[in-house]
């Protein structure tokens, strides 16, 4: 695994790496067989990374439009 880091935060929000959404969007394809955009898979992967966040008991705040917890 060596250096890398799914996520960096900037200014207040989490920012999935470029190879991170890539990454999932190759795990999306194989195991739903549906091909997502890169737009489609950040936003799906922020989602996920959020509920995990959730259910291991992590704060959780609201989200504005903008992506910057309130």
């Amino acid at each position: 695994m060596g250096d890398f880091s799914p996520s960096v935060r900037e200014g207040g929000k989490i920012m999935l790496t470029q190879k991170a959404i890539e990454e999932f969007q190759e795990i999306y394809l194989q195991t739903y067989g549906k091909e997502l955009s890169f737009a489609e898979a950040a936003e799906q992967a922020l989602r996920l990374l959020r509920f995990c966040k959730f259910a291991l008991g992590y704060p959780v705040y609201n989200i504005n439009e903008d992506g910057k917890d309130e």
